[in-house]
Formats: C-alpha cells, sequence, structure tokens
C-alpha cells in the first residue's frame, strides 16, 4: 500500500527538492574536488568492512564474542 504511485505529484516535488539540493552541492564543489570525489565513489564500491560484534548473554555468563 502507498508508494509513490499513489501520490505522484507530492513524490515530483520531493524528487525535484532532492534533485535541486544535490545540484547545489555539486555546484559549490570546485572541479578538482568533484573529480577527487567521483573517483572516491567507484573506488568504494565493492569494499567492506569486517566488524567484530560483542554480544551480552543474560544468563551470567557475561560476554561472548563472536
Amino acid at each position: 500500500l502507498g508508494g509513490a504511485h499513489s501520490e505522484p505529484e507530492e513524490m515530483a516535488v520531493l524528487l525535484k527538492e532532492h534533485i535541486l539540493k544535490s545540484l547545489a552541492e555539486v555546484e559549490s564543489m570546485g572541479v578538482e574536488e568533484r573529480i577527487d570525489a567521483r573517483i572516491k565513489k567507484y573506488n568504494s564500491m565493492g569494499d567492506y568492512q569486517t566488524v567484530a560484534i560483542k554480544e551480552e548473554v543474560s544468563e551470567g555468563a557475561g560476554a561472548v564474542e563472536r
């Protein structure tokens, strides 16, 4: 239920606002800054980080690391 198709006019307004905001951010950047940001964006695709998770055990055994 709902979704963009149920309120197309409202969705168009929100989309326009987002596009204009994003365009203003890009326009405020210098050429070299835009190029560096683009290179960083595409170089980071597919990268991930492994994060250790610490889980609390409620039955008095203390913390268990996974």
